[in-house]
């Protein structure tokens, strides 16, 4: 499903890393990810044109140094992209250890490259801070703070608590490092009040199992359930839960996004633009 109608001045863009070198993914992926940027990797760049045609106005970094392209059929795969009305929308970046100037020109003067050319060649926090700088340039967040996961159809996803000295098991519906939704029983809303606290329930994310309170944000009654929405204690919530649960959201997006990727690409690039 095409992601063609979101806005992304609210919502901000998706980030895609093709053939991320070994100081790129996981540090720094897992860098952005704990500062709640929605991160993604393609490990070839045969499988990247299926996924960003489904993701468009994405943001795109391409490590130019992976073998399976040179240089210049490198060059021609980004170039391509001015070809696809859909992939034109993608603000493209390159990440290499290559610093030459006349490298650099090529890539960026010929192929315009709004996301900028990354020297790779740096410290971790050096090569975190560049990349940073250039997804917050183009958007990246949009207004949006955190990034929201939908698990309405993971029977793993749970909210376990004791409420009135009977355990009730929930639904999962929506998750983010800020907060969550499950689905309770109609019979059961009463139970629950606005502003309380729900102390020491268990989130269960598949494998994944994090104890902690929630402030009760809200509770939405509706035709066949209600919804329960809680917000996380900022100082009651331990680092580890909370890495859990913004991996736990990634793995979800990442299924989600990869879901129907297409055909591999089988262009020749090495060849594509020759006369």
């Amino acid at each position: 499903m095409s992601d063609a109608n979101i806005d992304v001045s609210i919502f901000g863009r998706k980030i895609f890393f093709v053939a991320p070198p070994v100081n790129v993914h996981p540090y720094v992926t897992g860098k952005l990810r704990e500062n709640e940027y929605e991160v993604y990797t393609i490990k070839e760049y045969k499988a990247a044109k299926g996924v960003l045609r489904n993701n468009p106005e994405s943001i795109v970094f391409l490590n130019i140094d992976d073998a399976s392209l040179s240089s210049n059929g490198w060059f021609n795969f980004i170039k391509s992209f001015q070809d696809d009305e859909v992939l034109k929308t993608c603000k493209l970046g390159v990440i290499s250890n290559r610093s030459r100037a006349k490298d650099k020109e090529k890539f960026l003067v010929e192929n315009n490259l709004s996301a900028g050319y990354i020297t790779a060649s740096v410290g971790n926090t050096e090569l975190m801070n560049s990349i940073k700088e250039m997804l917050d340039l183009n958007g990246a967040k949009g207004k949006r703070q955190y990034v929201r996961a939908n698990t309405g159809n993971d029977p793993s996803a749970q909210v376990v608590c004791e409420k009135d000295e009977q355990m009730l098991t929930m639904q999962l519906l929506d998750i983010s490092s800020v907060g969550f939704a499950c689905k309770l029983d109609s019979s059961y809303a009463t139970r629950f009040v606005k502003n309380s606290l729900l102390k020491n329930f268990t989130l269960r994310m598949g494998v994944r199992q994090v104890v902690s309170t929630a402030l009760i944000f809200a509770v939405k009654e509706g035709e066949k359930f209600s919804t329960l929405v809680l917000l996380f204690v900022p100082a009651l919530l331990q680092p580890q839960g909370k890495k859990a649960i913004q991996d736990y959201c990634a793995e979800i997006l990442e299924k989600t996004t990869f879901a129907d990727a297409g055909v591999e690409d089988i262009e020749d690039y090495e060849k594509l633009y020759d006369e």
